[in-house]
């Protein structure tokens, strides 16, 4: 019996489901290196002393965290839809000064030319809609503000092989450990459909980013893409 996957506009639930395990989860499949690519992301941020950053799609808020941390100590505000990873998010983080706020990373309800960058860790891939993010983003940076984009790299060779191979088996396999993992399929199937380089690159220029960079992340398994706008 093959067992269906759930439709994606029932991802919110999963996520809420695996709240409290996705910390865990990330780092079993970026293979205990996704803090490291964090730590790096906040690293290239270029900021001055009180400037603002938004964190899109912050989940529980470990790239909000290091970003509060960064020498400039800059005033952070930490965006997700979801309920239940912003909850863990706040008992987290309390004390750090982070604005946490529920809200849609497409239509927030933030000012126009706000802030001096925006970062995001394994979102881009997952909002449904990149070209509404990247013109939000637009928006809301001010005048040679950079989004900080860190994300999963495209599969090629031999994982992109494997990943084909066991996707029509995922589903039965995942819902034998538990049933809330099934949203993994849709985040698996993002993998699949993600765009090369420069692909990607060519969107962003398209939104009106300039002055773009991409950084490999070790071992091959994440990219961290950098851009401007003018």
């Amino acid at each position: 019996m093959i067992c269906a996957i759930p439709p994606r506009q029932e991802l919110p639930r999963f996520f809420s489901h695996l709240a409290p395990d996705y910390e865990w989860h990330t780092r079993l499949l970026t293979l205990f290196s996704d803090q490291r690519w964090r730590r790096f992301t906040v690293s290239c941020l270029r900021l001055t002393p009180g400037e603002e950053v938004l964190d899109l799609a912050t989940g529980t808020g470990q790239m909000a965290a290091l970003v509060a941390a960064h020498p400039a100590r800059p005033q952070v505000v930490a965006l997700d839809n979801n309920p239940d990873m912003l909850k863990l998010a706040r008992g987290k983080h309390q004390g750090t000064g982070i604005e946490f706020i529920e809200a849609d990373a497409l239509n927030t309800p933030l000012a126009d030319n706000r802030f001096a960058a925006i970062t995001m860790g394994f979102g881009l891939r997952i909002l449904p809609d990149r070209p509404a993010l990247l013109n939000e983003c637009r928006r809301l940076l001010k005048p040679g503000g950079r989004i900080y984009f860190l994300e999963t790299a495209p599969l090629r060779g031999w994982r992109r092989r494997l990943l084909l191979y066991l996707r029509p088996c995922l589903p039965n396999m995942l819902n034998l450990l538990d049933r809330r993992l099934l949203g993994y399929c849709h985040l698996l199937d993002s993998m699949l459909d993600f765009p090369s380089l420069a692909q990607l690159q060519e969107q962003f220029v398209r939104q009106g980013f300039a002055g773009l960079r991409s950084h490999s992340m070790r071992p091959n398994l994440a990219h961290l893409h950098i851009a401007e706008k003018p």
